[in-house]
């Protein structure tokens, strides 16, 4: 498992964080989760978005980026695995919401 990092920011902040990264490499992002293989990119990240899991990676090193389908999970669902995947996982979770 890779190393993890906390950082509480703003989803504004994020975003100047994306285009500042995107100017240096192009960079990809969409959701770590979805109802389909094939993640769908996103232009930008929106408050109501709130602690959904995404993923960042650039197409140099992840060309064909596919979720995996998880049968197991009601309902079923595609997740982009990080163990196998060359992305960075990015998670907005609020740390100070219950888990409960």
């Amino acid at each position: 498992m890779g190393r993890q990092t906390q950082l509480h920011v703003l989803p504004k902040d994020v975003n100047a964080l994306l285009v500042a990264m995107h100017d240096k490499e192009p960079l990809e992002v969409a959701l770590r989760s979805g109802n389909a293989a094939t993640p769908e990119r996103l232009a930008f990240i929106t408050k109501n978005m709130g602690g959904k899991a995404l993923v960042l990676w650039n197409e140099r090193f992840a060309p064909n980026l596919r979720r995996e389908y998880v049968a197991i999970a009601q309902p079923p669902y595609y997740r982009v695995n990080e163990q196998t995947e060359m992305v960075f996982e990015l998670s907005r979770k609020n740390p100070f919401q219950s888990s409960l």
